[in-house]
């Protein structure tokens, strides 16, 4: 019996020991990534992604705009409040960085900090494997950062962050917590409305699993999202005074139009797009889609297979392999 204890207690240490040196080699495999991107970042003199000039412009105007040296406050309005994503506008144009440019390098510095770390955080609060995590240098240069959609690239780990902090409402009820959500829910609003909203969705899910506990507490959640939901009034109010359609008819007229007339060559897209550029016209198309069901097809088998064969060997640690 002693001597069964003692293997126990050998073995509760050689996995401690083995666990101990998991987490730092992650961390040290995680924190030089992070610290790759950040020099890559830092080091690029011109970045490549489409709509970013324009956005550097911007910024350089709303920087300059009463400079006496130009006359950018004779051809330039600006009307940025109460307008969502303009943070990139203001934080570039800060007098703080030497130049627009300077202040457009720390701004992607910070997103290729924040994605991996706001993943990170995120699983480790839903005590998953943190490796996991590592996956996040991936999508690091994802679609809307390569076209210099600056507003929802910064949007990305915000809307992370945002999870980290529904999940922590549900262990800790402190008013600090409170003005956190707050603050990120109104900055996320000049980041990026679209994702705001998302942010608000994924909220009053939270909001309806409380209800079924306790209505009021449900109730001082809620306060949270009072600033976010005034500045979108704010927004939509300020666009219905203005000429041309509104915002729910320039919608409607989208999803009408363009949306769902658009949707059966998407699906076709979302298949074929990656190996199409191989051949131009039809062929092209084809050998996309020949490509992505050479993935698809066996996956689905798989998947098939294990559910006509039962679970089993998948729980006892088997493979069919």
């Amino acid at each position: 019996m002693a001597k069964r204890k003692k293997t126990e207690i050998h073995t509760e240490s050689v996995d401690k020991e083995i666990y101990i040196k998991n987490n730092r080699l992650f961390y040290s495999v995680f924190c030089f990534m992070i610290l790759l991107h950040i020099i890559l970042m830092a080091s690029l003199r011109l970045y490549p992604f489409t709509d970013v000039p324009n956005h550097l412009a911007s910024s350089t105007i709303v920087r300059y705009y009463d400079n006496p040296s130009n006359q950018f406050n004779e051809y330039y309005a600006l009307d940025t409040f109460p307008k969502p994503n303009v943070f990139h506008l203001f934080f570039c144009s800060l007098s703080i960085f030497p130049s627009v440019e300077t202040a457009n390098k720390v701004f992607y510095c910070l997103y290729v900090l924040l994605l991996p770390l706001s993943l990170f955080l995120l699983i480790r609060k839903l005590e998953g494997d943190i490796w996991f995590s590592m996956l996040s240098f991936l999508i690091l240069y994802n679609f809307s950062v390569k076209w210099g959609f600056v507003g929802f690239t910064l949007a990305l780990p915000f809307i992370l962050l945002m999870c980290y902090c529904f999940i922590n409402s549900m262990e800790s009820n402190t008013v600090w917590r409170r003005v956190v959500l707050m603050v990120l829910f109104t900055v996320l609003f000049f980041v990026h409305v679209i994702a705001t909203l998302f942010c608000l969705f994924l909220f009053f899910l939270f909001v309806l699993n409380l209800s079924r506990k306790s209505y009021a507490k449900a109730l001082k959640e809620s306060i949270v999202v009072i600033p976010p939901l005034a500045l979108i009034g704010l927004w939509w109010t300020s666009y219905g005074s203005r000429s041309g359609p509104s915002t729910l008819e320039y919608l409607l007229n989208y999803y009408k139009d363009i949306h769902f007339p658009t949707i059966p060559g998407r699906i076709i897209s979302l298949f074929s797009m990656d190996n199409a550029h191989m051949f131009e016209g039809n062929p092209g198309t084809a050998i996309g889609i020949f490509f992505s069901l050479v993935i698809i097809v066996p996956l689905l088998y798989r998947l098939v297979w294990y559910r006509k064969s039962g679970s089993g060997d998948v729980l006892n640690g088997k493979s069919a392999y």
